[in-house]
């Protein structure tokens, strides 16, 4: 039987944890089928981008300690690239699972260098994308990079430009082939017999059951208090300083804020409306591509 790869590149905020924790759980009955997925590390993102040869230190603030230890950094790299490479060899495998929502966001030329190191240990690699309704996919990003200290206004003006979807299908198309390039909705999977993980199971070929994982969720909605109240924060004590943490902020000051009860987070009819021509860009390039109309709602 000839070896596949599925590479699972997100797009954030579509399951990717939850995909990645049911993976890392059933990995041993996985490989009962010939299932590989190297559970060293549920979030293959920056073992991958190790493996392709990116430079880690300009990854971004997730640890500031490594980021600042080019010694660390290096051995770091270096036990992940052994990690992948030693799972690579191993022979009672036909199908290899590798997952990483940062896979999306990687350059042409670091893809290109994934694409050729991948494939001397397999055959045909196929790239599997979920595609999230544009509108709420944004939003969802907004709340996200709070977390990471980031400011509700300038996130929506980030998210406002246009061909999001566009670029990151074209470059993954462009470097691993149309064909090999398989879209999936989001909404349309969660939605379906089995949910989420029963749908990606059917797309690497595995049973549904294998995948039936029940376990806490990992990235809990903020309510719109606690965004409310991190936006403000983030604003007058910065969570970072020069790529390090800055020492005024608690990080269990901020995981309690995150817990603040509520409303979930939305955005108000004029921080909506700023987004519309990026949603409509995204929906428009998604009927286009697969040929049907995938969303019926725009921005509410």
């Amino acid at each position: 039987m000839v070896r596949k790869i599925y590479l699972h590149a997100g797009l954030p905020k579509t399951g990717t944890t939850a995909i990645q924790s049911a993976l890392a759980k059933s990995s041993k009955v996985l490989r009962a089928e010939g299932i590989l997925f190297p559970a060293f590390e549920e979030n293959h993102s920056l073992p991958l981008r190790a493996f392709a040869d990116a430079d880690l230190r300009r990854d971004s603030r997730a640890d500031s300690r490594v980021q600042h230890n080019a010694e660390l950094t290096a051995a770091r790299t270096d036990r992940w690239r052994a990690a992948l490479n030693t799972a690579l060899r191993e022979s009672d495998w036909d199908r290899l699972v590798l997952s990483g929502e940062g896979i999306s966001i990687l350059p042409r030329a670091r893809l290109e260098a994934l694409r050729d190191r991948l494939g001397v240990h397999g055959g045909r690699i196929e790239v599997i994308l979920l595609l999230r309704h544009p509108f709420f996919l944004r939003v969802s990003q907004i709340q996200q990079s709070l977390k990471g200290g980031g400011i509700i206004a300038e996130e929506i003006q980030k998210q406002a430009a246009t061909g999001y979807f566009r670029q990151v299908v074209n470059r993954l198309a462009a470097v691993f082939g149309t064909e090999n390039l398989r879209l999936v909705i989001y909404d349309e999977a969660v939605a379906a017999t089995g949910g989420l993980l029963g749908t990606f199971a059917g797309l690497i070929g595995a049973d549904p059951e294998l995948m039936d994982v029940k376990g806490r969720q990992k990235n809990p909605r903020m309510s719109g208090l606690a965004c409310g109240v991190l936006d403000r924060f983030n604003r007058d004590v910065p969570t970072y300083r020069d790529g390090r943490r800055s020492r005024k902020r608690s990080l269990w000051v901020d995981r309690a804020i995150r817990r603040l009860p509520g409303e979930p987070f939305a955005l108000s009819a004029a921080e909506a409306d700023v987004l519309r021509l990026a949603v409509e860009d995204d929906r428009d390039f998604a009927d286009a591509w697969l040929g049907r109309q995938v969303w019926t709602t725009g921005v509410p």
